[in-house]
Formats: C-alpha cells, sequence, structure tokens
C-alpha cells in the first residue's frame, strides 16, 4: 500500500469519526420505481400515492436512448412524452428527479448485440436534447447503469471508454441545464477499481456526484458484514466498501458525494451459489426489512453519503412475483400489497430512527413500545405477541459504537395470559440505544422479532 493511500484511508477514517462526534446527517432516502417500464396509468398513480405514503424524497428514472433515438437525429414522440408524463407524476408526488440513461441505438452501437455507442459525441448529443427538453425538472442525469459490468457495457468493462463517454456527456448536460447535477454511473457493488481506472483516465471535473450500488456478497449477508481482500481492504462486495470508494477519491483530492443510485436486498428463497454461475441470494421478507433500516444507520455517520435508493420500490411486475432473485427487491409486491421493509423505510424515512423512542406500527407479530419511566433514566418496555402460545420474550439491548451497534445486554420477560408482556429498563447504557422484542416459535417460523426502538438513554 503506497504513502498515498495510506494517507487517504487515515484521512478517510479521521472524517468520519469527526463527523460522528459532531452529530450524523442521515442521507435522504429513495427508490427507484418502475414509472418509465410500460406501466398502466392506474399503476402510476398508485405509485405515486406510494411514494408520497412511505416518505420517499428521490426517485431514479430509467430513459433508454435507443427507445427515445431510434434513428440518427429522429425523435420518438411518443416515448418522449411518456418519459416526460413519468418524471411530471414523480414531481407531483414531491419528488427529486435522477434520470438515468444507458442502452445505445443500433445506428450508435453499429450492432445488434452492442447497447455500448461507438462514438461518446453521440451520446453527448442525446443528452444535451434531453437535458433541454427538460430543463427545470431533473436533478439529476446519471451517465450510464453499472458501466463496470458487461451485462449493461456489452463489450465489457472499460473504463477508460466509459471516462470518454461521461467527459462527452458532462459538458452536454452542463451547456443544457447548468443547475442539474451529473452523477458518475453506478458501479455494481463498489468497484473501487474501476474507479480508480476511470480516475486516471481523467473522470475527476465531469461529474458532480460519485455513485455506486452497494449490493452485498451473495446479496444475503447483511451490511455491516465485511470481506476483506487480500491488501487488507474492504471488499468490493461488501455494503461497507463503499468507504473504500470514498478513500480511493481522497487518493485523488476529490470530495465530491456520493449516492447509491441503488441498495438493496431480494425476497426471494434462491440461494447463492457462485461456482453454479448464481450470484445473487435472498433473504427473508423480515431480514429484507431488518437489512434496510440497519443500512441506513450504518450510512448515518457518512456524511457524504448524501442519498441511497433502495432498489426497487414494487417487485418487476412483469416477473408475476416469481421467486427468483431478480423479481422480488421490490418494498411492495407486484400487487402494491407492502412487505415489511416498506413500513420499516417508512419509519425511517419519517424520522423515526432518530433518537426518540418511537416506531411505526411494522406488520409483524411481536410488538414493543418502550417509554420514560417515572424516575430519570428508567423505562417502561412493554408490548404484545399477537398469536403466541405462551413462553417469554428477550429484550436485545444494543449500544451505538463508532461504526456499529454493539450488544449490551439481554433480558427475558414472560407473557401473561394475554400474551402481553412489561418490564422496567434501568442502567441502560448512555447515548444512542435500541431495543428490539424476539419470541421465539411465532407462527410456526424460526422467531418473530419486532422493530428496533431507538431512544437516547442518559
Amino acid at each position: 500500500m503506497t504513502a498515498k493511500r495510506v494517507l487517504a484511508v487515515v484521512l478517510a477514517a479521521l472524517t468520519s469519526a469527526l463527523i460522528f462526534a459532531q452529530g450524523a446527517a442521515a442521507a435522504e432516502p429513495g427508490v427507484v420505481p418502475d414509472l418509465t417500464w410500460y406501466t398502466s396509468e392506474s399503476d402510476k398513480q398508485r405509485t405515486a400515492d406510494a411514494l408520497v405514503d412511505v416518505g420517499s424524497k428521490w426517485v431514479r428514472l430509467n430513459i433508454q436512448w435507443a427507445e427515445a433515438e431510434p434513428v440518427n437525429g429522429v425523435y420518438n414522440q411518443w416515448w418522449l412524452d411518456e418519459y416526460a408524463h413519468a418524471i411530471d407524476v414523480a414531481r407531483a408526488a414531491n419528488q427529486h428527479v435522477i434520470v438515468m440513461v444507458d442502452t445505445a441505438p443500433v445506428w450508435a452501437s453499429g450492432l445488434q448485440s452492442s447497447n455500448v455507442p461507438q462514438d461518446p459525441r453521440d451520446y453527448a448529443d442525446f443528452m444535451g436534447f434531453l437535458a433541454s427538453r427538460l430543463q427545470g425538472k431533473v436533478d439529476a442525469y446519471e451517465v450510464w447503469n453499472e458501466p463496470n459490468l458487461q451485462r449493461f457495457w456489452s463489450t465489457g468493462p472499460d473504463p477508460g471508454r466509459y471516462t470518454a463517454l461521461l467527459k462527452a456527456a458532462y459538458p452536454a448536460i452542463k451547456a443544457a441545464d447548468p443547475a442539474a447535477k451529473v452523477i458518475f454511473g453506478g458501479t455494481s457493488g463498489n468497484d473501487y477499481d474501476f474507479i480508480e481506472g476511470a480516475y486516471a483516465a481523467g473522470a475527476k471535473g465531469y461529474f458532480d456526484v460519485m455513485a455506486t450500488h452497494p449490493y452485498p456478497y451473495c446479496g444475503s449477508t447483511g451490511p455491516s458484514s465485511i470481506r476483506r481482500e487480500g491488501d487488507g481492504r474492504i471488499s468490493r462486495d461488501s455494503f461497507l466498501g463503499y468507504r473504500e470508494v470514498r478513500a480511493t477519491m481522497a487518493s485523488h483530492g476529490d470530495s465530491k458525494p456520493i449516492w447509491f443510485t441503488e441498495m438493496g436486498w431480494t425476497t426471494s428463497s434462491a440461494g447463492c451459489n457462485p461456482g453454479a454461475g448464481m450470484w445473487q441470494g435472498g433473504v427473508s421478507e423480515a431480514k429484507q426489512a431488518e437489512y434496510l433500516t440497519e443500512a441506513f444507520q450504518l450510512i448515518e455517520p457518512d456524511s457524504y453519503v448524501e442519498v441511497a435508493l433502495w432498489y426497487d420500490f414494487r417487485n418487476d411486475y412483469w416477473l408475476h412475483d416469481s421467486d427468483t432473485a431478480e423479481a422480488r427487491y421490490g418494498l411492495m409486491n407486484t400487487d402494491f400489497s407492502p412487505k415489511p421493509a416498506y413500513a420499516a423505510f417508512k419509519a425511517y424515512a419519517h424520522g423515526q430512527d432518530s433518537a426518540t423512542a418511537s416506531q411505526d406500527s411494522i406488520p409483524t407479530a411481536t410488538k414493543l413500545a418502550v417509554d420514560p419511566g417515572p424516575q430519570p433514566a428508567t423505562y417502561d418496555a412493554s408490548g404484545q405477541v399477537h398469536s403466541a402460545d405462551g413462553g417469554a420474550v428477550s429484550l436485545q439491548i444494543e449500544r451505538r459504537g463508532k461504526s456499529r451497534w454493539k450488544r449490551a445486554g439481554k433480558v427475558r420477560v414472560p407473557l401473561d395470559k394475554r400474551n402481553r408482556f412489561a418490564r422496567k429498563l434501568k442502567g441502560l447504557p448512555q447515548g444512542a440505544v435500541r431495543i428490539r422484542a424476539t419470541y421465539r416459535g411465532t407462527h410456526g417460523r424460526m422467531d418473530s422479532k419486532s422493530p428496533y426502538v431507538r431512544l437516547r438513554a442518559g
């Protein structure tokens, strides 16, 4: 590791610690909805209503260049109107709008099998046209999606070639709409090697925001789980690997913010098997909700992460809730029925994860409330386990460390005849504390856990 690299890591760590000590500024939460993915007008309106209800602040909408400009200089008016309408629907739901543009038309790529333009200026011309047409309605333009994957960059990941595209697009967008931000195409995972290559190719100064998609290893490990590369760095496929992206940026003297233009966990029962080429595993709906809250909390000490978007808002409707990893990332099922993660997002977006002891109702068998007690530094924990068959709950108490939650204690509380429980708590650790009630065996499942209740003790 070079001295320059060591200095960058140290500076990033010190900055993170200082931010935490001063009080964290939470990233603004958003989602990736299907407003531009061939949805009906009624579904668009249901999506807009849900965006307002859940408390989303940002949306990311996909525009396919191939649809909008099928012939060089000839634009498909129907698609342009459809995209503009989707943006209007989002804005009416009080959303900030990110527009991500990818997929080159054949006339620009030269091959039916290629989605990458041969000449970056063709993409820049389209982006200038689009930004001029949508001026004042779009907050930011994201230049491509996951250019570090062959799936989206069909000629094979090439940071130099991607940087040429970025350098062409940036001035075109800024000339058409100076107020709009330009976002580096969000990488699949925290691919700091690809980003390093882009800096080497001259990317610095040609984007306003760095973006990553911090999906974790196998899609099933939690956000606090850390894997290490051979050189000791946090791996690209660890959620917290975005901190290595920040260190890479710092090593190039770049202090631009980072946005997560996608993040999430799928609720498919599919297992991860890298040896068989299956890289996406799933988690339970309860675990998806837990990981969502934990991920947003982990971001809080790092104020340079300004926006974090959950992918996606609704399960992929064209896959009909099939039990595949790709189909089930949503906070809602295709019929708009909410998963527990919907309520978890809503609770976080409405400030229920601040330093107050409150929570929204999340659909789970075990409920918990914690209120200040009659004496100083005491708290009354109470709740109920629906459809329980007796037994007890375990109150898990955790305190906030510098970068993660740490276990601080556990209390067993028996249920009464109505499956209710109550316990006075005292001697809690000072500072940020969270408490969760767990009941074993509810509804024949392994366990039932309440959402965390958060408070500031002391």
